[in-house]
């Protein structure tokens, strides 16, 4: 008689299954847990520029003035354009806050419609989802998530609005 076991080869369906869900397990808890560290990442990218606007506001304010670099925006903005990364807008259109002038990277939109600080909308198809302040006097920079399904500042610190600095 031939041993039936010797010639047997391969898995059965059961142990393909609980492989399967242990993979989808793994996933799961590994999946969103990258997310936030990319979103951690951009964010780290953001405030980095962020920071350089505000040290390039500075530094206009010394050299011409309070004025100059507050009204007109667009001033202010042309005056940074070497000094930052990403690229230049003068189009309304292309613009997150409707303001007249702005720089984009590829994850961001950096504006502002106001001058007492800078905005940083976060690129995502279907709008901005959220967005970073800076405010140039005490130089913090807020999360502030803009009512979309996900609560990007809730993932990143816990709450839909915080200070990041």
């Amino acid at each position: 008689m031939k041993n039936k076991s010797c010639c047997m080869k391969g898995f059965t369906l059961i142990e393909l299954l609980v492989v399967v869900l242990i993979i989808g397990i793994l996933a799961a808890v590994a999946l969103p847990q990258y997310e936030k560290a990319v979103e951690k990442t951009r964010i780290a990218e953001a405030k980095i520029i962020l920071n350089k606007v505000r040290q390039l506001h500075q530094l206009c304010v010394l050299e011409q003035g309070a004025s100059a670099c507050d009204e007109p925006y667009v001033d202010f903005v042309e005056y940074m354009r070497d000094d930052l990364p990403g690229e230049y807008e003068s189009n309304v259109n292309n613009c997150a806050t409707g303001s007249t002038a702005c720089f984009k990277t590829k994850d961001w939109t950096y504006d502002t419609d106001t001058h007492i600080g800078f905005y940083a909308n976060r690129n995502i198809s279907g709008g901005y989802p959220y967005f970073l302040y800076m405010d140039y006097e005490n130089g913090t920079i807020e999360c502030i998530n803009d009512n979309s399904s996900k609560d990007y500042c809730q993932m990143l610190c816990g709450s839909s609005s915080c200070t990041l600095k």
